[in-house]
């Protein structure tokens, strides 16, 4: 190597040892992330179990022709909603005319007759009472009077039911609901009580089945024997009903039936409810819901955003931020001092249900606990951090989550700890419910 190379290495060994020093400095700067922390919250918690279920019908009818005969009109289209009592099918009803006007002059007849046979009787008891007559003929005289009396009744009878042979040609809606398609079409022969015409379903208020697990039934008994939580026979048990496309429960309805044992293949108890179903109509028969049964009161409960909330396999934890006093090694003086240096500690919880957009802890968490919202990708059990109060504002609209300001300038020594607004003063942002 030459005396200038020589010169040249001598002269720039200083300034990248600097260099590296310097980048040294900077990566140790970098080490310590930034977070941002939150308070938990409180708020009145109803616990609650969530199934799947789906709708029924309260009534559903298929029906069938109720006398024999040629179809001669539908007076519906495929799918109406139609009240009790309306007019569907008409059957060819001029047999049954004539058998009804035939029953109407034979009933005639048997009156007319009856009112000779009457006649005769009451000169026959007349008689009887002079002993002008024999007891063998007085006695055919009341036989052929009472036979007679037998016989008005009897066409009285065919003219009843020839009526309502009649009637039943004019197929009418055996409740309020919604018609399926037609199965005949006009100028068919149907039977009577074996052709089936349509269906109808009717539609408010409609049944709610969903099946609850054995740990939720023995739950529920639980809390009934403990008296927290009353039975159905003494309170009106509620249900919350929520479509595929609905975020929330707006549907409300109460238990009204539970099955009477447990499935022994599915480990499930089969559970009903009924809610309503005003126009226009959300709810049809066979929708799949989601359902959510409140158990118990509600009780005062720790709430934290659910994005502060980590899992391993099925624990659930939250990183909570703890200080305290370290002695730290000063660069510049080489001196130790003490510093409040701030550390990220990974918590198990145990966690309970969504209540407005915030997951309830059960167990856990404090008030006072500071907990880390935002930067969980960058942060380690028992590490140092940088915490930064999370800001929110009012929502812009009702519903709407408030969105977080941006975060304040992060101190300039490591380790420092940011003051932030205690849980009594801190604002908290507005939530969908």
């Amino acid at each position: 190597m030459r005396g200038r190379d020589l010169w040249l290495v001598a002269l720039l060994a200083p300034l990248v040892a600097s260099g590296c020093n310097n980048i040294k400095a900077e990566a140790k700067k970098q080490q310590d992330p930034e977070v941002l922390y939150t308070f938990p919250t409180t708020d009145e918690v109803v616990n609650y179990e969530e199934f799947i279920g789906h709708t029924d019908a309260v009534n559903t009818v298929e029906v069938r022709a109720r006398v024999t005969g040629y179809l001669d009109k539908v007076a519906f289209n495929d799918g109406d909603e139609v009240e009790k009592g309306a007019l569907l099918f008409q059957i060819d009803d001029r047999p049954y005319k004539a058998e009804y006007e035939r029953a109407l002059a034979t009933l005639e007849q048997g009156k007319a007759r009856l009112i000779r046979l009457t006649r005769d009787h009451d000169r026959a008891v007349n008689l009887k009472n002079r002993t002008a007559i024999g007891a063998e003929e007085f006695d055919l005289i009341n036989g052929n009077y009472q036979e007679g009396i037998a016989t008005v009744g009897v066409y009285t009878a065919a003219v009843e039911r020839a009526k309502l042979d009649l009637d039943f040609t004019q197929v009418a809606a055996p409740l309020s609901g919604r018609l399926s398609r037609r199965m005949v079409d006009p100028g068919n022969l149907v039977q009577a009580d074996v052709t089936a015409l349509t269906s109808i379903v009717s539609l408010d208020p409609m049944y709610v089945y969903f099946d609850v697990d054995e740990r939720t039934v023995l739950k529920i008994r639980r809390l009934v024997a403990e008296k927290k939580m009353k039975p159905r026979s003494e309170a009106d048990l509620p249900v919350l009903v929520g479509l595929q496309d609905e975020e929330d429960f707006p549907h409300r309805g109460i238990i009204n039936f539970s099955d009477n044992k447990v499935d022994t293949g599915t480990g499930t108890l089969r559970v009903r409810g009924v809610i309503s179903n005003p126009k226009p109509r959300l709810l049809s028969p066979g929708l799949f819901v989601r359902i959510r049964l409140p158990l118990g009161s509600p009780t005062k409960s720790i709430l934290i955003d659910e994005q502060a909330i980590g899992s391993q396999q099925s624990n659930k934890f939250v990183y909570v931020i703890k200080t305290k006093k370290e002695k730290v090694k000063d660069d510049r003086t080489k001196e130790e001092k003490e510093v409040e240096i701030a550390r990220a500690y990974q918590t198990p919880i145990k966690v309970g249900p969504l209540n407005k957009g915030l997951r309830a802890v059960a167990d856990g968490l404090a008030e006072t606990d500071r907990v880390i919202i935002s930067g969980l990708q960058r942060v380690k059990n028992g590490e140092k951090v940088i915490p930064i109060p999370m800001k929110k504002k009012p929502a812009e609209s009702k519903g709407e989550q408030a969105a977080p300001r941006a975060p304040a300038e992060a101190p300039k020594v490591a380790g420092a700890t940011a003051q932030a607004t205690p849980p009594s003063s801190q604002p908290s942002a507005t939530l969908a419910k």
